[in-house]
């Protein structure tokens, strides 16, 4: 509860700050501004899905480090079952018991423990998660269980190939990372033209406030940014989502 309200807190914040500083540095506060609260329901969304997106990859590569797990418990002799069950001391000692990975892997023992199957355990958590690495393990293991396969050495095999999987997504995301920096640094740029005229030359800034040609062109400014900038955002989000596809 005491994490929800935090998270929530700083989702306010980070949706609330750059609407104020955007009010002030574009229409000084005018009543004008006032239109700007339309985003919110919009900014708060966009947020929204950020975190998703966010914990999703986080999850993606814990999932990694629990496909590691799995793969020393059986190389030592353990069953598959009995493999998520050291696997959750292992990833505790990794990430604590708070970590989303823990969690699932806890209720996952706790559902083998109750008689259900390894193929179906894992399809749930796919499911759950809607991470794609975890969905094609769950669905390798469904096959593996209807053509009467031995689990555990097709966990030992496919568990290389999804961590190398993962491990170039990481790579290609470090460089979509830079790109989406250098972005992020372009499109701060019409704030700091703004910033320096209107603290090194307040005299050629006054006419683009408090009258009808100033907010106009602030908005028409403003409207060419936004639209630059969801641009932007859709062909960088485009490109992490192949990776997540």
């Amino acid at each position: 509860m005491k994490k929800k309200l935090k998270q929530g807190v700083l989702t306010t914040t980070v949706v609330l700050m750059p609407l104020l500083f955007t009010a002030w540095l574009f229409f000084d506060f005018a009543a004008v501004s006032l239109l700007l609260l339309g985003y919110i329901p919009l900014a708060f969304q966009k947020q929204k899905k950020e975190e998703k997106r966010k914990e999703k990859w986080e999850l993606n590569l814990a999932f990694k480090d629990a496909l590691v797990c799995l793969e020393n418990s059986l190389a030592v002799g353990y069953s598959p079952e009995s493999s998520v069950k050291e696997s959750v001391k292992n990833l505790e000692q990794l990430y604590g018991r708070d970590h989303r990975i823990c969690q699932e892997f806890r209720y996952m023992q706790q559902q083998l423990e109750l008689g259900q199957g390894m193929e179906q355990v894992f399809q749930e958590f796919g499911e759950r998660s809607d991470v794609e690495d975890i969905k094609q393990l769950a669905d390798i293991f469904a096959i593996v269980k209807r053509t009467g396969g031995n689990l555990g050495q097709v966990l030992r095999q496919t568990g290389g190939v999804l961590q190398a999987k993962i491990e170039l997504k990481r790579e290609l995301r470090t460089v979509i990372a830079g790109k989406q920096m250098e972005f992020q640094i372009m499109c701060m740029v019409p704030y700091g033209i703004l910033l320096y005229l209107k603290f090194c030359a307040p005299a050629m800034s006054e006419g683009l406030y408090h009258n009808l040609f100033g907010i106009l062109f602030m908005w028409l400014v403003l409207g060419a940014w936004l639209g630059l900038k969801a641009l932007g955002s859709h062909i960088v989000h485009g490109e992490i989502g192949k990776l997540e596809g």
